[in-house]
């Protein structure tokens, strides 16, 4: 549901714009690209790199946000970098003291999900589940918290609070939906590493 985009240079976030508002991304990623770009005064020539978060998400987001990053990165002969979305929203956390658990809705009841330590390292990697399902994983049943955020928090919030309690917490507002720049740091790290791919290469996930 959300779109965004953002710059990042030598680990700093240089500009970062999210847009929430509902409206087809096909009309809005672009020109929210091109802010950033304007307001940091930067070429899209000086990139080394394009990342996108390649899923999982709505089919139709997803594919705006892949194609426009195999696009760009073609287009300037750059490698890309892909980040999953429940990792991208477990980044805003780390060093939680329980566990992390981002939820995305996949309707007919139930969530596109993943469980992180605080290190964010995965006890649960991303799979399709019924939320009862991620509930008694034995990463979520046995923790003495749980951070909960995603989109798919404003359709299971009751159910999850009844399950678990006190030991169920909530992502604040400005924290509960995926960043750009949080995505930009996970990609960031990749760089560094050298975990880049061409742009041919760039597949959306969709689980």
């Amino acid at each position: 549901k959300v779109a965004g985009a953002a710059l990042m240079e030598d680990g700093a976030l240089v500009c970062e714009a999210n847009l929430n508002t509902g409206l087809t991304h096909s009309e809005r990623l672009m020109p929210l690209i091109d802010q950033c770009f304007r307001l940091a005064q930067w070429e899209p020539a000086q990139l080394d790199a394009v990342a996108a978060v390649a899923g999982p998400g709505s089919f139709t987001g997803v594919r705006i946000g892949v194609a426009t990053a195999k696009g760009m990165a073609e287009a300037l002969n750059k490698p890309v970098i892909a980040v999953n979305t429940l990792e991208v929203l477990a980044a805003s956390f780390p060093g939680f003291a329980g566990v992390i658990a981002p939820i995305l809705d996949a309707r007919r009841d139930q969530v596109y999900c993943a469980v992180y330590d605080g290190a964010l390292a995965p006890l649960l990697p991303p799979a399709p589940l019924a939320l009862p399902d991620l509930l008694a994983h034995p990463s979520v049943a046995g923790a003495p918290a749980v951070m909960f955020l995603g989109d798919g928090v404003a359709r299971h919030r009751q159910a999850i609070a009844e399950a678990l309690g006190e030991r169920a917490r909530f992502a604040p507002a400005h924290l509960m939906l995926q960043r750009a720049g949080a995505a930009a740091h996970l990609a960031w790290g990749r760089l560094l590493a050298g975990q880049m791919k061409d742009a041919a290469q760039l597949l959306p996930l969709y689980l």
